[in-house]
């Protein structure tokens, strides 16, 4: 039966199935997603992404498959259930992927499966010039011998990059697991913690899967916000909780007649290992009481609409702080009791030098000179010249004689831009590679920056296409100071973004690994573009050496660059 019709729908708006069609990009599924894609797309060997039972790992593994599979340069391969047996079934189950379904594997002992492989590897990775990529679902799962093995492929690498990409979804008990396989740990390019949803995002959700299932008029009729509430503090924020909850509460409003499901409704369907303690009752209907009265007497004082949203998340936090209700899963920690979330180690960015977060960038550099009376005249004003000569021309001549020249540069008052520039794309580049060639690093909170100034350009799954302008801002994480003796191996420098990039790709076709690297001179009060090597560089001897290793005709074309005081750099430059 199909009882969605009931509700003047079109599909089942909660199935149990991952149905690409309502699939949520929630932050931390667009997070996950991004990195993925990134890491698969610059071929840097092994990921992993582990989350609780329900987190959307599966669901985020099958939107993976789906992005990968419009793009005919890489090649995909599924294995569902990896509690493989013997080692022998496992390499001939992924040669038969690789090779196809008809290899001859008869006869062949493990040692020559291997070989197949690594041999058909190099063909698709460096003749054919194909991704080939292994994803792995319910991770936990695998033997130990199978995580041997997966190391041993991912020993098939060229100078550039390793020939297989594998991605593991798992629980939480595999990091158990990898714990105890260090050689195996080590070789982790990206790992990602999925859990449980805010508040946020199980109400757009909800609403999300309502107006995709054809009734987007009813989309903020069919749940009240109290029940909206009550679903997600049922769930922890578990979005398979979410849509199993969701699919009893649409039956039962069908059985009862109802229109709206609201807080009794929703409590009294919630299944019964999750109305835990009895002594916490109290601080429900606190809840259900104080948000009420607030919000009541928020419309009271003349609220809009506008901003009932925020409203309503900051009342909901402000009550977690105050009841010392605070075990909601999936609940944003910054808003509660102004306590911080933690960033895994492998998102944090660096922070920026406390020289440059004190630049006074809205006041001209005359303006602080100005400022600063001569000692004489401080002198005529509150005591005799020889006393106050001793104490005031100590600080007054300080930021002039015995400060060094950097220093100076980046505390004088200097205005740089919001942005960067703009790049038009080509067909083949990817968003990952041009961050990766503008900032020198692939980090998600790079990804995000870029995307948000972007937002109307890019797809939901952040990808970019050919002829797209792409604007790039300036991150205060990737303010460099200037390090005396800098060394670089230079191509050109251009006064455009565009043209530097222009450069990159020419090289790029040559296969010499370019950086287009963002400075700004206190001299020029401009921003330059030089394109560079992405090397570090000790001293000259060591840059002229690699230059040296170029073929004859790219070699005059590249020059050594010692950086001067007067510059510092917009973007991290290669570091060892």
């Amino acid at each position: 039966m199909d009882y969605y019709r009931l509700l003047q729908m079109e599909r089942e708006p909660f199935s149990n199935s991952p149905d690409p069609g309502l699939f949520f990009m929630s932050r931390q599924h667009r997070k996950c997603l991004q990195a993925l894609e990134i890491s698969l797309r610059l071929k840097r060997g092994l990921n992993v992404v582990c989350g609780n039972v329900g987190t959307g790992k599966t669901t985020i593994c099958r939107q993976l498959i789906r992005i990968l599979g419009s793009d005919d340069r890489i090649e995909s391969h599924l294995i569902l259930d990896p509690a493989f047996k013997t080692p022998s079934e496992f390499l001939k189950t992924a040669g038969a992927m690789l090779l196809g379904s008809d290899a001859d594997f008869e006869g062949k002992n493990d040692s020559q499966v291997r070989e197949m492989i690594k041999q058909q590897l190099f063909h698709k990775g460096v003749e054919e010039k194909k991704t080939v990529v292994l994803i792995i679902d319910e991770g936990q799962k695998i033997p130990p011998f199978c995580l041997e093995l997966l190391r041993e492929l991912l020993n098939y690498e060229t100078n550039e990059h390793k020939l297989l990409q594998i991605v593991i979804f798992a629980q939480r008990e595999f990091e158990k697991i990898l714990e105890s396989y260090e050689n195996f740990t080590d070789r982790i390019n990206l790992k990602f913690q999925l859990g449980p949803f805010s508040f946020k995002d199980t109400r757009k959700m909800i609403r999300y899967r309502i107006a995709k299932s054809g009734h987007p008029e009813q989309t903020g009729k069919l749940f009240s916000f109290s029940g909206l509430l009550a679903v997600h503090i049922c769930t922890g924020g578990y979005p398979r909780k979410i849509v199993n909850l969701c699919h009893k509460i649409m039956l039962a409003m069908i059985i009862k007649d109802r229109k709206t499901a609201d807080w009794i409704m929703v409590r009294s369907l919630a299944a019964p290992p999750l109305h835990k303690k009895r002594g916490k009752r109290f601080s429900w209907l606190l809840l259900f009481l104080f948000l009420v009265s607030g919000i009541t007497g928020y419309l009271a004082i003349g609220g809009d609409e506008s901003h009932g949203k925020d409203f309503r998340d900051k009342l909901i936090s402000r009550f977690y702080a105050f009841s010392g209700v605070n075990n909601i899963p999936g609940l944003d920690k910054q808003k509660v009791a102004g306590k911080t979330m933690e960033i895994p180690q492998y998102y944090s960015v660096p922070a920026l030098p406390d020289n440059v977060e004190e630049l006074p960038v809205e006041e001209p550099p005359v303006e602080v000179v100005s400022v600063e009376a001569p000692p004489v005249e401080v002198a005529s004003v509150e005591a005799p010249p020889v006393e106050v000569a001793s104490v005031e021309a100590p600080p007054v001549e300080k930021p002039v004689i015995e400060e060094p020249p950097m220093a100076a540069a980046f505390v004088s008052p200097i205005r740089i831009p919001r942005f960067l520039g703009s790049v038009v794309t080509k067909k083949g580049e990817t968003l990952g590679d041009l961050i990766y060639g503008l900032y020198g690093t692939y980090k998600v909170k790079y990804v995000e920056a870029v995307m948000e100034v972007n937002k109307k350009r890019t797809d939901r799954a952040g990808r970019v296409f050919a002829d797209m302008k792409i604007r790039f801002p300036i991150l205060p994480e990737t303010l460099v100071p200037y390090n005396s003796g800098y060394i670089s191996a230079q191509f050109g420098v251009e006064n455009r973004l565009d043209k530097a990039f222009e450069i990159r790709r020419i090289w790029g076709a040559k296969n010499i690994i370019t950086r287009v690297l963002p400075f700004w001179s206190t001299e020029d009060r401009g921003i330059r573009y030089a394109v560079v090597l992405n090397e570090f560089f000790p001293d000259s001897q060591a840059a002229l050496g690699r230059i040296e290793a170029l073929p004859g005709d790219l070699r005059n074309s590249c020059k050594v660059r010692r950086w001067r005081d007067n510059t510092f750099f917009l973007a991290v430059p290669p570091v060892k």
